[in-house]
Formats: structure tokens, C-alpha cells, sequence
């Protein structure tokens, strides 16, 4: 390296040699002189001299958000072959890498340090035949597993425990995983602001950042993101939210949120939110200042214009009160001034405790919701009604409170008590036990009938993507047969009305997987009786791929001393 020492007088100095000293590392003093004399600068500048290209290299440091070095992290430069591993001190150096723009892929995944650590991409400008170290060390952080959910198939929602307020809302089929997959883990983790890999735009100092994982994972609809307002933005402001784009590798502004009224939270605005996995935070537009300070116009005033002096009252029950001016319990929220007198700014505002269980408000008042049902604990057990909260009103009849046991043992809901029923034809299939399954639109089972095994399945589909389709609600009903009939073989011969069980020589396991092989094959050969329906093709499709599934999921019954068991 050489070094280069110019003593200039900045007033003389022409701006375009000012950029080309600056193209180098440059180190400036000013002198203060004599008055009536120019003020001049000492500039220290110091450049790489170009080497050999095969020489050329880059070096750096990765750690953690607690500056703790990390080992065995993977860099690499994209497009090449070229890689460096970090050592114990979390050092790392890749030799022999191109001269120029490269574009650096940090893998937080290879570390041996505890925990998982995600990826991380950069891009600079290598000088030939030097070590190029990068301006800063790298910083991950460790990823939160312990909150992580499995979002895809249904609406998932992620929160975090340690922090109040924080929520990520996923639609249904809204995610798109790196490798094409629809379904799979989010994760969610605090990451400490001032060791942000890539800083905030604008000079923004965020206090609460996320990083959502894994990268590369996107949303369509948004991911709907509420923060805590820990920058203590007013209640009703619409404060931008920024999310960091892996493709450009800058923050980009994905549109406003807006703060709760009782100023804890930022949500995002209906249609705003996540649209790529990365860091994400939520800070103030930039805006005029007021030489008065802050201030506050309190509850009842709104600012008009820039400063405190500009406070003017709102209109009479236009504003709510704060939480803590309420009237508590009374149904109403009170606004500043007067109140409406049409009953319009009623809301349930009642207590959540169990006095209030069975109460709720209606135009000021509190009553008592007769048609609630009661929760589980205050249900009377065995006579399949659903008590509610009217003592006048009449318990609606509840066949699912029937136990398992009173279904093998042929008894049924009969004008809402338990009773033994006769096992005739249209009695077998009634009596079993529907939605104690983890599909409460579907469900099938192998029962005794006079003796004979029937095979019981009904499908009751209602959703407005499936549609209600004749003909797909059809071959659902018949696949599912088709399923049960396969569970026939495996199943001891019937005396009486009691329980079907399987041959103990044979694993439960084996004929779940056997029995859900025969209802996709039974779903593939029926597919074409949709004759071109495309919303019929479409239902097909999905119960393959939820048959599927389930058959891939069934270790949940794994009984003990069985292996684990993998079906397709």
C-alpha cells in the first residue's frame, strides 16, 4: 500500500479532483489559521496498488448479534466455485476470487455453533491482486425455532411469546417456500438493531426489527404483520413499514400501517404486509419539526399545523376517550363531548371474567346471550345436549358428545339422551361416531351390523373453494368406502353390535397406509367423471394430495414397542 500526503486549499481545489481523490481511502485535518486567511485541510490518502489477479482475495469477520465470533459458516462467491470457512475466531478468507463486482452468499446453516443461523447475501468491488476486507464484520442472528409454525395448507398465525403485540397473519395457500413447495416452517426471530446486516434507509433508527424465515419465501395474498409501537408513534398514525429485498438487497418500503388506538400496536393496512421473507420493521416518515418540542394536545384536541401552538378541541363525539377515562363495564365507548344519543358507539367492552361468560352488550345495555353454549366444563356430561346460556331456552341436541365407547357399544343420541339403539340398516352407519376425526368434513369407519362388517363413510363439503359439486361430493363418498373396504380383511369377524378390532398380527399402521393407497388410486380412476369440470378436477386433486398426506402422518398412532412408519 502507498500512501500519498496533499496539502490543498479547499477553495482552489476543483470538485471533479475532489471525487478523484476520493476514490481511495482519504483522511482530512483542518487547520483553523489567522483570520482573513484561507482555512486549509491536510488530506491523507491511501490506495491499493494492483496486483497479480490470481492474488486477489477477500477477508472478513462473521458474529453473532452478541459479538460472539462464529465457526464453520460457509461464504462463497455466487456463480464460482470459490468458498472460505470460518475459523474459531469467526475469521474468514477466500482466495483467488474474480477482480471486480462479486456478489458474496453467506451460509449461516454450515456453523457449529449452537442453533440455526439463516442466509445472508452481499455484493462489493474486489481490487486485483490485493486481500479486499469488507467494511464490517458480518452479523447473524440466531433463529427462533421454538415459535416456528407449520404454515400452507391452513391459515397459520405466528406469534411471539417475550413480545407482546407481534403477530404474522398467513392465509391459507398464501406461501411459496424457496424450492417451489406450498407448505413447510415459518420462523420469526428479534434481531438486535444495531447489528442489522443491512442497515435501514434514510438514516432510520428502528427499535424493533424481525427477521422472518427462511429466505426466499414469499406471499400472495400479504402476510398480513402487526408490530409492538415500541417507537411510541401517536394512536391513528400511519407509520411506513419497510421489508428488506433479497433480489434489489436494499429496504423497500411495502406500504402503512396503521397504530392502535391505544397506541400498543402497528398493523399493517388491509392489503399491506409481508410480501418477502427478510427484515422487517416499522418506522416514521420523515417530517417537519416544531421548535416547541413534541408536546401533546391531549385526548380531546388534534394538532393543526406543525406545532403544539396549533392545538385545536375535536369535534363533540367524533374521538374516543382514552382506556383509562372509560367508563368501565357500561357497554358504551364515551367520546369527548357530547355523547350520541342513538345508541351508534355501542361495543362489547364488558370484562372477560366468568361473571360475564353468558353476558354481552346490546345498544348500551347488558343481556344475557341466551343461545351461547356453555363451555365444555359447565356442559353436563352424557345426555348429548348443548347446554346453553338461557335458562329458558331449549338445549339443542348434540350427537358428538356421545363417547366413542357408546358408539361401539350401539348407542345414540335419542331426543337428547344416550340410549341403546337396535343395529339395523339404517342404524349401522347413523350410530358411528362422526368428527372425532381430525377431518370434520369427512369420516369413515368399519362397523358390525347384524354380524356383517359395513363399511360407513359420508363427505359433507361445503367450502366455497371445493364448491359443492354433485359429482366430486360422489367419488368422495365412494373413494371413501373404497378406503374403509379395505380395512375389512384386517378386521376380526362380528358376533354382535361391539368393537371391530384389528388381528393383533397385524400392525395398525400397515393398514392405514394399505387402505389410503386404495383411496387415491380409487380418486385417480374417478378424476375423469368430472368430464372437463375444472373446479371438480381441482377437488380431486386436493383430497389425492390430502389422502396423501395423512397416510405420510400417521405415526401419530404408532403404538408402543412399533417401529416408525413411512407409507408413500
Amino acid at each position: 500500500m502507498e500512501k500519498l500526503v496533499l496539502n490543498i486549499s479547499l477553495h482552489t481545489l476543483p470538485v471533479s479532483q475532489i471525487f478523484i481523490v476520493l476514490k481511495q481511502r482519504v483522511k482530512a485535518t483542518l487547520l483553523d489559521g489567522p483570520a482573513g486567511q484561507n482555512i486549509t485541510a491536510t488530506f491523507t490518502a491511501s490506495g491499493f496498488v494492483t496486483g497479480e489477479p490470481g492474488l486477489t482475495a477477500i477477508t472478513g469477520t462473521v458474529l453473532d448479534n452478541q459479538d460472539n465470533p462464529l465457526p464453520g459458516v460457509t461464504i462463497s462467491v455466487d456463480g464460482t466455485t470459490r468458498t472460505g470457512v470460518t475459523d474459531a475466531q469467526g475469521i474468514f478468507k477466500i482466495s483467488n476470487v474474480p477482480v471486480g463486482p462479486v456478489h458474496l452468499i453467506v451460509d449461516g446453516s454450515t456453523t457449529t455453533a449452537t442453533g440455526e443461523y439463516p442466509s445472508l447475501s452481499y455484493n462489493l468491488v474486489t481490487i486485483s491482486g490485493v486481500d479486499n476486507p469488507l467494511s464490517a464484520p458480518i452479523y447473524m442472528v440466531k433463529l427462533n425455532t421454538e415459535s416456528m409454525v407449520y404454515a400452507g395448507l391452513q391459515d397459520a398465525e405466528l406469534i411471539l411469546p417475550k413480545v407482546p403485540g407481534f403477530k404474522l397473519e398467513v392465509p391459507a395457500g398464501s406461501v411459496t417456500f424457496p424450492d417451489g413447495s406450498k407448505e413447510g416452517y415459518l420462523s420469526v426471530t428479534v434481531v438486535n438493531s444495531s447489528k442489522v446486516p443491512m442497515a435501514p434507509p434514510n438514516g432510520m433508527q428502528p427499535q424493533f426489527i424481525v427477521t422472518i424465515q427462511p429466505t426466499g419465501a414469499k406471499f400472495d395474498p400479504p402476510a398480513r404483520l402487526t408490530l409492538p409501537n415500541v417507537d411510541a408513534h401517536p394512536a391513528g398514525a400511519q407509520v411506513e413499514m419497510f421489508s428488506y429485498d433479497h433480489d434489489l438487497e436494499e429496504f423497500v418500503a411495502i406500504g402503512l400501517g396503521t397504530v392502535s388506538k391505544d397506541s400498543l400496536t402497528i398493523q399493517s393496512n388491509p392489503g399491506v404486509g409481508v410480501v418477502k421473507a427478510g427484515w422487517h420493521c416499522g418506522a416514521q416518515p420523515g417530517g417537519s419539526g416544531c421548535c416547541e418540542g413534541p408536546g401533546d394536545c391531549g385526548p380531546c384536541a388534534e394538532v393543526s399545523g406543525a406545532c403544539l401552538s396549533g392545538c385545536k378541541p375535536v369535534q363533540p363525539g367524533t374521538k374516543p376517550l382514552p382506556l383509562t377515562a372509560q367508563e368501565p363495564n357500561n357497554c358504551l365507548i364515551e367520546f369527548c363531548g357530547e355523547q350520541p344519543a342513538d345508541g351508534s358507539d355501542w361495543t362489547n367492552d364488558l370484562e372477560d371474567t366468568e361473571a360475564n361468560f353468558c353476558k354481552t352488550c346490546e345498544f348500551g345495555e347488558v343481556i344475557i346471550d341466551e343461545e351461547k353454549s356453555l363451555k365444555p366444563v359447565d356442559q353436563i356430561a352424557g345426555n348429548c345436549k348443548t347446554e346453553t346460556c338461557g335458562v329458558l331456552s331449549q338445549p339443542k341436541y348434540d350427537a358428538t358428545d356421545i363417547s366413542a365407547d357408546d358408539v361401539l357399544s350401539c348407542k345414540a343420541c335419542v331426543k337428547g339422551n344416550i340410549q341403546p339403539v337396535e343395529p339395523d340398516s339404517k342404524e349401522c352407519c347413523n350410530i358411528v361416531g362422526w368428527n372425532k376425526g381430525g377431518n370434520k368434513n369427512a369420516a369413515g369407519k368399519v362397523v358390525c351390523c347384524h354380524g356383517k362388517k359395513k363399511s360407513c363413510g359420508r363427505y359433507e363439503h361445503t367450502d366455497e373453494v371445493w364448491g359443492e359439486g354433485e359429482v366430486l361430493s360422489q367419488i368422495h363418498n365412494e373413494c371413501i368406502i373404497m378406503h374403509e373396504d379395505a380395512h375389512k380383511p384386517y378386521v376380526r369377524d362380528c358376533t354382535t353390535c361391539g368393537k371391530s378390532a384389528r388381528k393383533p398380527s397385524i400392525s395398525l399402521l400397515y393398514t392405514e397406509c394399505e387402505s389410503y393407497k386404495v383411496e387415491i388410486e380409487c380418486l385417480k380412476r374417478r378424476e375423469p367423471r368430472c368430464k372437463g369440470d375444472i373446479d371438480c378436477s381441482f377437488g380431486v386433486s386436493i383430497l389425492i394430495r390430502e389422502a396423501r398426506s395423512a397416510a405420510n402422518n400417521i405415526n401419530g398412532v404408532v403404538e408402543p414397542g412399533e417401529p416408525e412408519y413411512k407409507c408413500l
